[in-house]
């Protein structure tokens, strides 16, 4: 049995996915594997894959014979893990040097279940600046409670909660039958680290950065599709039906909050744009016909005025 199992869905990733596990073989750490499930992509990725693990016995590789999205690869890595820890990595971004050391120190001194660790984004034109998303968490307690993280994927929070990765005690997916919905090919990271604590995952934060995002290049980012957010949506639903009777007052509002913004992401899209633009009477004619856009105007301004989080 190894210490880390790192789970890795790649997808058309022959470009990006010797980079991502680069930062595996230079970690600080050297005890983990590395699965690779290649979904089912048109491309080299899989004959590549097979090459790098060749050359490194730590290296796994699998390919599904049709694409089921990053949810059912990741799922398909889990189950054939051996490690005592579970990381997921995007075959596009990597692992700071010292993240698996820095993960395993501290589940040794203070036991959880499931860890995270702060996020820095990178660009191919300025590798050398990593800046924490969340600096205010050195302040924060050790514990991240459910409250806090559906409040920070409700769509008020920026960066969202939902782009956290998790360094799992495998044994507690196991022991609770947990994997990513398989029906989800976005907001399935929002649903999975919910079901985990609500399931009962005792679950901690460092405020380090162990995790580098590759953000895209100005001219490469869209707006997410239709359908990006109908399953955003479709998680959120899922989370209600199953748990909603054993949430607190706070937990349902924050649900709430992230769920009318699925449904009202476009009007508060044209809110913004007007208010931008400086067409202030149309601006208003929609805050009036969806009041869901005043509101979360408002809880906006409120944050902002009070210069940190609330109802935690």
């Amino acid at each position: 049995m190894v210490t880390v199992s790192v789970i890795i869905a790649a997808y058309r990733a022959e470009e990006t996915l010797d980079r991502a596990i680069g930062s595996l073989q230079a970690q600080t750490m050297p005890d983990w594997e590395a699965i690779i499930i290649d979904d089912a992509s048109d491309d080299g990725t899989y004959d590549f894959a097979l090459r790098l693990a060749e050359s490194d016995h730590r290296i796994r590789v699998f390919q599904l014979q049709e694409n089921g999205g990053p949810s059912v690869a990741r799922n398909f890595g889990i189950q054939n893990a051996i490690g005592q820890w579970i990381a997921v990595l995007d075959v596009d971004d990597r692992f700071t040097s010292s993240r698996l050391q820095h993960l395993l120190s501290a589940v040794q001194s203070a036991p959880c279940d499931v860890l995270f660790d702060n996020i820095a984004s990178v660009t191919s034109s300025l590798e050398s600046l990593f800046l924490p998303y969340w600096p205010g968490w050195r302040d924060k307690p050790l514990i991240i409670s459910i409250t806090e993280m559906i409040r920070g994927c409700s769509g008020i929070v920026n960066p969202a909660y939902g782009i956290l990765k998790p360094f799992i005690r495998r044994s507690f997916l196991l022991e609770k039958g947990i994997g990513y919905s398989p029906a989800l090919r976005q907001g399935e990271d929002v649903h999975f680290h919910l079901t985990m604590m609500l399931s009962g995952a005792v679950t901690k934060r460092l405020s380090s950065i162990g995790y580098l995002y590759t953000q895209p290049e100005k001219g490469n980012i869209s707006h997410a599709s239709q359908n990006n957010i109908s399953h955003r949506l479709k998680s959120t639903q899922m989370i209600k039906s199953v748990w909603w009777r054993s949430l607190s007052l706070p937990q349902k509002f924050w649900l709430m909050v992230r769920l009318n913004n699925m449904k009202y992401i476009d009007q508060y899209a044209g809110f913004k744009d007007e208010m931008v633009s400086g067409h202030y009477l149309s601006a208003m004619a929609l805050a009036i016909n969806t009041p869901w856009v005043l509101f979360k105007a408002m809880l906006l301004l409120v944050q902002r005025l009070r210069k940190h989080d609330f109802l935690y």
